[in-house]
């Protein structure tokens, strides 16, 4: 389990790093699906609240999907039975979200 969590915090910085955090935090473009799934899986190993909370604001600009974080931390929905969070299915949902127009 360290291993994994180490490896996806390496690539969550090297992410952000080859993105441009100052870019990627501004929302001037939206995730991608494998973005997503990465920033996801950042924000579920992340060491402490400041990378949590970074993470968690990093995806609200960068999706438009207003209730992203519920269905990941308040939802069964993407759970597995092994109690794993299924993320590409999550990712794929929180894209494919499209808003209501008046």
């Amino acid at each position: 389990m360290f291993q994994k969590r180490a490896f996806l915090k390496h690539l969550w910085i090297a992410l952000f790093r080859a993105k441009g955090y100052e870019q990627a935090s501004q929302g001037d473009t939206m995730y991608s699906h494998a973005e997503l799934e990465t920033a996801i899986s950042a924000l579920l190993v992340a060491d402490t609240e400041v990378e949590q909370d970074a993470v968690f604001n990093d995806i609200s600009n960068n999706t438009i999907c207003p209730e992203w974080s519920d269905l990941i931390f308040h939802s069964n929905e993407f759970v597995r039975p092994d109690g794993s969070i299924d993320i590409p299915a999550a990712a794929e949902k929180i894209l494919a979200y499209k808003p209501i127009i008046l």
